[in-house]
């Protein structure tokens, strides 16, 4: 089994699942398996495993999910992929004819790491969800404390004709950019809009300490890192040792 993902769920996931891998930017090397790379077309062909394996998509991101989506069904790996849909989780069994491409389109809810882990009862429910997809190749909604299995409706061919556009890097999620003076810049390559009230009101729930907020930017402190995020999804980090740091902040405090 390989999980894929960018924060502390992804982590435990992986110690609870004993997993052969772990692929995702932190800004160290978490344990022996944990590969520490970019989610990105070219790290990700390069480093799932081509033998027939499970992946559990942990990284709940629009582009990443649907980019990893490709990837599996390109290689013919089991997909589980974790969707956030209309503020529930949806544990979703990928397969040709029904892959997250519909339900990702369908529905662009606005996710990161403090969002998911408050929709999360607990982690023994996720663990649970994932393993009983991987049985039953079913998939699954997270309401509250309650498991329930989940239909959503096919609403397109993309998979089942090898429409696979998120392999050829044509679609980007992030550039990363590490400046001369420590400094970093990570941006969106999408037309992205942050809620900038949404994403501050999460910050204060969270304890993240905020140093000037407005209606275009918020200026916070995190990990010791001082940190401006901009309405179009850009965020300045002000010293960062790798650009897989850069990435993992990103992911974790911005998000989709």
């Amino acid at each position: 089994m390989v999980i894929l993902g960018v924060n502390d769920i992804s982590i435990s996931i992986s110690e609870n699942f004993n997993a052969e891998l772990l692929l995702g930017p932190y800004p160290n090397k978490v344990g022996p398996k944990h590969k520490n790379i970019s989610i990105n077309h070219i790290s990700l062909k390069n480093s799932i495993p081509r033998k027939k394996t499970h992946v559990i998509d942990l990284t709940f991101n629009s582009i990443s999910s649907l980019m990893i989506n490709d990837i599996c069904l390109k290689l013919s790996n089991n997909l589980i992929s974790l969707v956030v849909y209309n503020s529930k989780i949806v544990v979703k069994r990928v397969s040709k004819g029904s892959c997250v491409r519909c339900l990702i389109e369908n529905n662009r809810t606005f996710s990161n790491y403090f969002v998911v882990k408050e929709m999360i009862p607990n982690l023994n429910i996720l663990s649970e969800a994932i393993s009983t997809a991987i049985s039953s190749n079913k998939s699954y909604i997270i309401s509250e404390n309650d498991i329930k299995e989940f239909d959503f409706s096919k609403g397109c061919s993309s998979c089942i004709d090898g429409n696979y556009n998120f392999i050829s890097g044509e679609y980007g999620e992030i550039i990363n950019e590490n400046c001369n003076d420590n400094s970093s810049m990570v941006f969106p390559i999408d037309d992205r809009q942050v809620d900038i009230m949404l994403l501050h009101n999460i910050f204060v729930r969270n304890g993240i300490k905020i140093l000037d907020s407005t209606s275009d930017y918020i200026n916070f402190v995190a990990e010791n890192k001082t940190m401006f995020v901009f309405r179009n999804g850009r965020l300045i980090i002000s010293s960062s040792n790798s650009k897989e740091e850069s990435e993992y902040l990103y992911r974790k405090y911005i998000g989709s």
